[in-house]
């Protein structure tokens, strides 16, 4: 394919990549298996059909070596240009809703898209109108800090904190508390790091309670579980009981909102997450003692200085 396909018109390029991903990610899904990604490991008979000619296959990563080919396919000399990458991005999108089932991976799939190298703004546009179409019909995982809401005249102003909340697991009254001292204290912005249900008594409580506050939400992974029939893999029995229990009490839109609520926060100088900033789904991994040092690493690699996060429910600064 790394001969034929720069030959090939738009449109024959697109149907051909396409093809290629069905076969690439059909073997993911089926086996749990990796097939190496290089263009000159597939290739068609006279008839027409692709196959995958390599004899290597390596365990399945989760996208991440997907990511990288998909970069590299944006800085190729193809006819596709941007338009062609976005539909490109949107096939891909059925591709993998049809295999893995969880809209989540289009997130993952994006996240990693937007970090691969371009070396110029035309590669850019491409990589952009690719991470576009993956995520067309589905909220984008990235977000940005809510405004302050407008006081009304002659009201107090807003002392300009901004209050960070992580890991409220469905505990309405402790919930309530913390909500009061932020009224008391003027602080109207807020960002809560991901599990809002799991674990407690009140998942609907607690999720009114903050849909009303104005603070910006982020997923964190007992909403993902609630929200979704996904494995009890990551999970205690008693959390996962827990789980199974919350998806019978909240109704189809209040599942359909707590999924969509994006896993990741950008801001200009700081990030948030619920994870850990190396864990490419945002929401499984830990920082903590034998971690820490790897995951400021990553921050330094990208020129982050700040990052809050939950999931471990200890206040720590590292």
């Amino acid at each position: 394919m790394h001969k034929e396909l720069p030959e090939t018109g738009r449109e024959e390029q697109g149907r051909l990549l396409e093809t290629l991903l069905r076969i690439y990610l059909d073997s993911a899904a089926e086996l749990g298996l990796r097939l190496d990604e290089g263009l000159s490991n597939f290739g068609r008979n006279p008839e027409g059909e692709m196959f995958y000619l390599d004899d290597d296959t390596y365990e399945w990563d989760n996208f991440l070596s997907l990511a990288e080919a998909l970069g590299y396919w944006v800085r190729l000399d193809l006819a596709l240009e941007a338009e062609g990458f976005q539909s490109l991005g949107e096939r891909l999108a059925s591709i993998i809703l049809r295999d893995f089932g969880d809209p989540h991976w289009l997130r993952v799939l994006a996240q990693r898209l937007n970090r691969v190298f371009t070396g110029n703004p035309e590669q850019s546009k491409r990589r952009e109108a690719l991470v576009a179409g993956l995520q067309t019909g589905f909220s984008s995982f990235r977000t940005k800090v809510s405004p302050a809401p407008k006081h009304p005249e002659g009201a107090k102003p807003d002392p300009g904190g901004l209050a960070i909340l992580a890991d409220v697991h469905a505990n309405r009254p402790a919930l309530e508390a913390v909500l009061d001292h932020l009224r008391s204290a003027g602080i109207s912005r807020g960002v809560v790091l991901g599990d809002i249900v799991g674990y407690g008594p009140h998942p609907r409580d607690c999720i009114d309670l903050l849909r009303g506050s104005g603070f910006t939400l982020l997923k964190g992974n007992h909403d993902h579980g609630a929200a979704n029939e996904s494995p009890r893999k990551g999970f205690s029995n008693t959390a996962y009981w827990v789980i199974e229990w919350t998806r019978k009490v909240l109704d189809p839109e209040t599942k359909a909102w707590l999924d969509d609520l994006p896993c990741y926060l950008e801001d200009d100088d700081w990030i948030a997450l619920h994870g850990s900033p190396r864990d490419p789904t945002f929401f499984n991994g830990y920082v903590y003692q034998m971690t820490y040092e790897a995951n400021l690493d990553e921050l330094e690699s990208r020129d982050v200085p700040i990052c809050f996060h939950g999931h471990t429910h200890i206040q720590g600064t590292y």
